[in-house]
């Protein structure tokens, strides 16, 4: 798929309380990548934050970031924006979300005082200090919802003119950054709690789906396309320049390739541990 592949049709935050449908067994991730952040408290800044699946993509802690207890085990918590992601790596091969069947899961932790946009996970094109062509993912606490954004070609959309001249980037170095955003504004979600959260991209569907505790809670129609080749950079907590801080915690985040992968429904399960504030 080219890059005019790439078109958001719509998006709506939808109620629909469908069952997730996935099978009960223990996950493994399929291919992709798995950061349990269960390393020691005492880990500080350029500490390596290990990837557990296949893919061996490791991180390295940011400054101000800290290693605290979780839901399972460990949890990254963010600190204040510090000029670095709170997690984060740059590799010569890119680090994008597929345009194929993928799927996102992650326990977050939202402290009390939550309300501005706070980065679940951001991978980009280019240096990460430019942030130039990205996908991002997002939590709004006061809207109590996700937003995707990712770059696109479609001169008929509404979104962020970007120019970027590099060869192996969008036709005529310009490409067109737009945003969806998922979430049942009505429903408040819980703060000082663990959540439990899935986020689905069917490419066949064209489909983004949001699920909380096992349950679609909000779709979204879009054609995603993957970002191009070449170096790129991956964040975690905050976005590439290290604003946009998630107040709270991350836990067990992690990408598998496709959108019905077995056992997610008990990725997203399981006992919850308090959080010391």
């Amino acid at each position: 798929m080219g890059w005019r592949g790439l078109r958001v049709v719509a998006a709506a935050g939808l109620g629909l309380g469908v069952a997730a449908g996935f099978a009960a067994s223990k996950p493994e991730p399929v291919s992709g990548r798995w950061w349990r952040f269960d390393e020691s408290a005492a880990a500080v800044a350029g500490a390596v934050l290990a990837d557990a699946g296949p893919g061996g993509l490791h991180l390295s802690l940011g400054s101000g970031a800290a290693i605290v207890p979780g839901r399972v085990g460990g949890a990254l918590r963010p600190g204040a924006a510090a000029g670095q992601p709170p997690a984060w790596c740059e590799r010569q091969a890119g680090v994008g979300l597929s345009a194929a069947d993928w799927t996102l899961t992650f326990s977050l932790w939202l402290d009390r005082d939550a309300d501005a946009e706070g980065v679940i996970l951001e991978t980009g094109m280019g240096l990460r200090e430019r942030g130039e062509l990205v996908q991002r993912v997002s939590i709004l606490p006061r809207e109590n919802a996700l937003v995707f954004s990712a770059p696109a070609v479609d001169p008929g959309a509404v979104g962020r003119r970007v120019e970027f001249s590099r060869p192996d980037g969008p036709p005529h170095g310009v490409a067109l950054v737009q945003s969806v955003t998922l979430g049942p504004s009505a429903t408040v979600w819980p703060r000082a709690e663990w959540l439990e959260l899935a986020l689905v991209y069917d490419a066949s569907a064209g489909q983004l789906r949001l699920l909380r505790d096992g349950q679609v809670v909000a779709v979204a129609a879009i054609r995603l396309e993957a970002l191009p080749a070449g170096p790129g950079y991956l964040a975690v907590g905050g976005d590439g320049r290290g604003g946009r801080p998630l107040r709270g915690a991350i836990d067990e985040l992690r990408i598998y390739d496709g959108a019905n992968v077995p056992g997610v429904e008990s990725v997203l399960g399981g006992p919850r541990t308090g959080f010391p504030l």
